[in-house]
C-alpha cells in the first residue's frame, strides 16, 4: 500500500516540503499541513472510510468504469459517493444471495476484509469522534495490528467507558474476575468469529452478547466460545439472569428441543462436528484458548476432540487451526505427547494422516466425539452434509 492510499495525492506535499524551514515551522506550530490529508485529523466517519476503502469489500454501480480507470476515491471524500459496502442482502445484476455466505444470518461478517461493515454496525459509530484511529495507528505499535500502544487491552474501550475502568466496576459489569479473560472487553463485545488467512480473528462489530438471539441466527456467541463445555441454553439462561436478555423460550427456534441429545451438547462440540468449514474452524480455535482454568475432564475431552478433527476433517485450513490449538493445549496438559504431533502434515492423504495420528488419538481417549451417542453422531453428520450442499462444498 502506498502513502497516497491513506493520505491523498502527495506531489504538492513533496514539493512544498523540500524546504526545511517549512517543515520545522509546521512541527513547532503543531498545525496541520494543508498540503496533505491525515486520517487522524478527519471526522470519525471520514477517517473510517479511508480504512474502509480496503478493509470493507465494496461494490460500485459503475464497475466497468471502476475497472478501466481505477478507484476515484480520494481520502477525505465521502466514500459512499463512489461505492457501497457489500452486505448479506446486496444484489448484483438482479441476483440475490450471492454474498450471503460471507455473513452470518444476522449480517455480521464471517470473513476478514469486512471490518468496515462491522464498524458501521457498531453503536460506537454513532459517536462522531469514533473511528478506526480510536484503536489503531498506522505508524505505531505492532505492524501486525497495528494497535495504538496507548489503547492496548481494555484501554481501547475505557477511553470512552471510563466508569468501567476500575476493578470493582469491571467485576460488577462482567460478572467475571477483573483480571481474568472473561472480563476483557473484547472477549464479550468483539468475539473471535471471523475467518481469514487460515486463522480466526475478532469481529469488528462491537455488540453485546445475546446467546438466544445468536442461536436463532445460527452464529457463534461470545459466551459459549469461552465456556466451551456449555450449551446455548445455559448461556441464554445466564445472560437473562445477569443482564435481563432474552431466554431461549422467548426466541422461537433458538436451540433444538430441550429433550434432544443435540440440545445437551456443548455448542462448540456441535459446531466442531456438525458445522460448516468456518464454524468448524472457529470451534477448533475456541478449544485452544484460555485453558489454564479448565477442569481436567474438560481439557481431556477438548484434546480428544481436536485430535479427531486433525485426523478426520476434510478441510486443510480447519485441520491446521486444530493443530495449533492441539499443540497449545498439549503443551499445557500433556507435554509428553507433543512428539506424537510432529508427524502431522496438512497435505497428507486422509488414510496416511489418520494412520500417523492414531497413536496420538489412542493416547487421548475417551475422545469427545466417541462420547456422543450414535443418534447424535448421525444428526451431526447429516447437519454437516446439508451445510456442505448449501454452500457448495
Amino acid at each position: 500500500m502506498a502513502c497516497e492510499a491513506c493520505q491523498g495525492p502527495g506531489a504538492e506535499h513533496s514539493a512544498r516540503n523540500h524546504s526545511p524551514l517549512r517543515r520545522y515551522a509546521l512541527q513547532l506550530s503543531a498545525r496541520a499541513d494543508p498540503s496533505i490529508r491525515n486520517p487522524a485529523r478527519m471526522s470519525g466517519q471520514r477517517s473510517a472510510q479511508v480504512c474502509g476503502r480496503c478493509h470493507g469489500q465494496r461494490i460500485s454501480a459503475e464497475v466497468g468504469r471502476f475497472l478501466r480507470h481505477g478507484d476515484p476515491f480520494v481520502p477525505g471524500d465521502d466514500l459512499s459517493q463512489r461505492s457501497e459496502p457489500l452486505w448479506r442482502e446486496t444484489t448484483q445484476n438482479g441476483q440475490t444471495g450471492l454474498f450471503a455466505p460471507r455473513f452470518w444470518n444476522d449480517g455480521t461478517a464471517r470473513l476478514t476484509a469486512y471490518e468496515f461493515q462491522g464498524y458501521l454496525q457498531s453503536p460506537c459509530a454513532r459517536d462522531e469522534r469514533f473511528s478506526c484511529e480510536s484503536c489503531h495507528a498506522m505508524h505505531r505499535g505492532d505492524p501486525r495490528g497495528p494497535l495504538r500502544p496507548d489503547r492496548l487491552g481494555d484501554a481501547a474501550c475505557t477511553q470512552c467507558h471510563a466508569a468501567l475502568a476500575g476493578a470493582d466496576a469491571l467485576r460488577a459489569h462482567s460478572h467475571h474476575a477483573p483480571d481474568g479473560p472473561g472480563a476483557r472487553c473484547a472477549s464479550c463485545h468483539m468475539p473471535a468469529l471471523v475467518y481469514g488467512l487460515v486463522d480466526v480473528r475478532i469481529s469488528h462489530r462491537i455488540e453485546s452478547p445475546d446467546p438466544a438471539l445468536q442461536a436463532r441466527d445460527a452464529r457463534p456467541d461470545a459466551c459459549t466460545l469461552c465456556h466451551v463445555d456449555r450449551t446455548r441454553a445455559w448461556a441464554a439462561q445466564v445472560s437473562e439472569r445477569w443482564y435481563g436478555r432474552r431466554t431461549v423460550s422467548s426466541v422461537p427456534d433458538a436451540v433444538p428441543a430441550p429433550r434432544s441429545e443435540l440440545a445437551r451438547l456443548p455448542e462448540v462440540t456441535r459446531a466442531l462436528f456438525g458445522g460448516d468449514p468456518i464454524e468448524r474452524a472457529i470451534a477448533a480455535h475456541a478449544l485452544g484458548r484460555a485453558t489454564a482454568q479448565a477442569a481436567p475432564e474438560q481439557r481431556r475431552r477438548a484434546l480428544g476432540a481436536l485430535a479427531r478433527v486433525l485426523s478426520d476433517d476434510a478441510y486443510p485450513a480447519v485441520r491446521r487451526i486444530a493443530e495449533r490449538s492441539l499443540r497449545r493445549r498439549l503443551g499445557e496438559a500433556r507435554p509428553e505427547l507433543l512428539p506424537l504431533l510432529a508427524v502431522y502434515s496438512a497435505g497428507l492423504p486422509p488414510t496416511r494422516r489418520a494412520a500417523l495420528l492414531e497413536p496420538l488419538r489412542a493416547a487421548l481417549v475417551p475422545q469427545a466425539a466417541q462420547a456422543i451417542g450414535p443418534q447424535t453422531r448421525s444428526a451431526l453428520q447429516a447437519q454437516a452434509v446439508q451445510l456442505a450442499i448449501e454452500i457448495g462444498e
